[in-house]
């Protein structure tokens, strides 16, 4: 409970446009790693796309390191 002539703080991880780290992790003995993509940031309303269509595998990793914008934080298509 806020005490009295305060504000509460407030969780800016919620916010729908704050940059998240995402990290793509390999297995050390996959012998194809080519590339190496490391993290990519990506804002929270967001993540939502990038795991699901990852996990599914509708869409690579590389498609989101593309589309992200120019300040490298991708925000959707």
């Amino acid at each position: 409970m806020a005490r009295p002539g305060r504000r509460p703080r407030t969780d800016h991880t919620l916010q729908p446009n704050m940059p998240l780290l995402a990290v793509l992790p390999h297995d050390k003995d996959e012998e194809e790693s080519e590339q190496e993509f490391g993290g990519l940031r990506v804002i929270a309303g967001e993540l939502w796309s990038m795991e699901n269509n990852i996990s599914i595998g509708n869409m690579d990793w590389e498609e989101f390191v593309d589309a992200a914008n120019g300040d490298g934080v991708f925000r959707g298509f």
